[in-house]
């Protein structure tokens, strides 16, 4: 932004000298021809054998023949060179500054963003182009957010009233004679209530507001792994480096739960390691599973993500678990990645920023 600042300044400066040297360049010019044609000799005929006269002779133009007592023209010219100059810059940065501003507002709106995405409302104040690009973006972000509330709402209804009528479908099903028939139905019911269930832990991790705390990640990270060997996943740890970050216990808790689960689940085993690197914490999860193909991986993170069809048959699941640590990561000003590992497998990072006392 400073740099576009500079060049409208410097645009504006060289528009506005180049007039004003003309124009004095102008003056001078008219100034020196007016001096040319007073300067003329002009003969007076004599009468009856009176001397021929000569016209008085003005060399200079009035305004200059003021001040040439005070001051050399050179000078002159010069002093006035450098008021148009001086003048000119000032005029350049303010007029750089007006078109800037509004520019400006709308750069730190956005680095303002939030982790909910949603952007801070910004003082209406000031006058003009700042006061309407403030009002602007604080209409788009009321805006944004009315849409995302609505939808998350809906979502949570959605999910929320499927409950009652799989609860009386699941009690019929139940009463099915045919024992085959009967599982198929009771394992559809059961995929159809994870989704649900799924959904509406998607809309409660958007709009939850967990009190921050200081979080050990490293006893965290043992104490889930422990909890998963316990019932049954393969899942080892590898190392775990003191470390501690600020943010909701349970949130990352229920983060790393779902990457560890889903290494574990879609890899055939996991292994976890708990570090830090340039002022952040760092969990990296490996599996030797096939991984995600690279046409894919993009679109990990989006809800109800399938890598395969046939996955999807295999592993129950809604599909939801990567987009909920993805929201939970982005709340705590983190980033996750996933990258396939050659030959085969899936390699999971999450940074989240140190606690200070950690510094």
């Amino acid at each position: 932004m400073n740099a576009l600042r500079a060049k409208i300044a410097v645009l504006v400066l060289g528009a506005i000298v180049a007039i004003s040297l003309i124009a004095v360049a102008a003056a001078f010019s008219v100034s020196k021809l007016e001096a040319a044609d007073k300067s003329r000799v002009v003969f007076n005929y004599p009468v009856a054998g009176a001397p021929a006269m000569m016209a008085p002779h003005e060399p200079l133009p009035y305004t200059l023949a003021l001040i040439q007592p005070f001051a050399p023209i050179w000078l002159v010219v010069l002093c006035y060179s450098m008021l148009i100059v001086g003048g000119a810059v000032v005029v350049a940065l303010l007029v750089a500054n007006m078109i800037v501003r509004p520019l400006l507002i709308l750069e730190n709106a956005i680095e303002a963003v939030n982790p909910e995405g949603f952007i801070p409302r910004i003082s209406e104040t000031g006058l003009g182009e700042d006061l309407a690009t403030a009002k602007l973006l604080n209409r788009l972000s009321d805006r944004l957010k009315a849409t995302m509330e609505s939808r998350m709402r809906l979502v949570a209804a959605a999910g929320h009233d499927l409950r009652t009528p799989m609860t009386r479908m699941r009690l019929r099903a139940e009463l099915i004679p045919d024992t085959k028939n009967r599982d198929r139905w009771l394992t559809d019911l059961s995929e159809m209530e994870h989704i649900a269930e799924s959904a509406i832990s998607l809309v409660r991790e958007e709009v939850a507001k967990d009190e921050e705390q200081i979080v050990e990640l490293d006893y965290l990270v043992v104490d889930l792994v422990e909890e998963l060997q316990a019932i049954g996943h393969d899942v080892g740890l590898v190392s775990a480096s003191p470390v501690s970050v600020i943010g909701s216990y349970l949130g990352l808790k229920r983060a790393l739960n779902n990457l560890i689960v889903n290494a574990a689940t879609h890899g055939g085993g996991c292994r976890v390691t708990v570090g830090r690197t340039e002022g952040y914490a760092v969990v990296d999860v490996v599996d030797d599973g096939p991984g995600i193909p690279d046409d894919l991986i993009a679109h990990a993170f989006e809800p109800f993500f399938r890598a395969t069809p046939a996955r999807g048959k295999n592993v129950p699941g809604a599909g939801l678990g990567l987009a909920i640590v993805k929201g939970i990561v982005n709340r705590h000003r983190g980033r996750i990645t996933l990258t396939n590992r050659q030959p085969h497998g899936l390699y999971q990072q999450v940074l989240l920023p140190l606690a200070e006392v950690d510094g």
